[in-house]
């Protein structure tokens, strides 16, 4: 195995348009598209020499779409936004492949890579930054600061409550796993307090 390579990626049409997240997570790929690329397949192209309608796209397009067809292999991991929430993780299962027959949003999304969802990922909410870009390339620094960051409580945050089923996962699970994480945090602590009680108070 590579050493792999880490992605942050929105599946939204735009910053409030339609998610393409639960159908992502439904055909295992996540996707990406630009009307002016429509039914090119880039496959026949290198990011040396991409096809003629590449010069249309606007550079933050250039380069998300640029990352999917030419940069992301196999093991690569992929964190995928919604707002400030990572809601999703998963890992690259194989090279770009070419949807002619997609029907995602305008039917122009048909640049895929294949994804293992991690279906036990529970969102968490952490700003990575560079909004504009619908695929980011992130460090590790950025990748483990996701993965050790407290889990969003879906009890308070709406938009969280609004991505969970639409990401593929029970809310209510996400709710037991955070109630399970306090009670473990208020063991803890009482552990602690029992320690200062026996050891410093008179």
């Amino acid at each position: 195995m590579n050493n792999p390579r880490f992605w942050r990626m929105a599946l939204r049409d735009g910053n409030r348009g339609e998610s393409v997240l639960a159908d992502c997570r439904y055909r295992r790929v996540v996707a990406i598209g630009y009307w002016k690329l429509k039914d090119i397949d880039l496959s026949q192209f290198t990011a040396a020499h991409p096809p003629s309608a590449w010069r249309y796209l606007a550079p933050t397009q250039k380069a998300s779409l640029g990352c999917v067809a030419w940069h992301m292999k196999k093991d690569d991991l992929i964190l995928v936004k919604e707002g400030q929430n990572i809601v999703a993780k998963g890992t690259v299962m194989g090279p770009y492949q070419f949807n002619g027959v997609s029907q995602l949003l305008d039917g122009s999304w048909q640049h895929e890579v294949p994804v293992d969802w991690d279906e036990t990922f529970i969102p968490v909410r952490v700003s990575l930054g560079a909004e504009q870009f619908t695929v980011k390339e992130l460090g590790k620094t950025d990748f483990d600061r996701v993965m050790k960051a407290r889990p969003a409580d879906p009890m308070v945050d709406s938009e969280l409550m609004d991505v969970a089923w639409e990401g593929g996962k029970s809310l209510r699970l996400i709710q037991h796993r955070h109630r399970e994480a306090r009670f473990r945090e208020a063991k803890i602590a009482h552990s602690v307090r029992s320690i200062v009680d026996a050891y410093f108070v008179k």
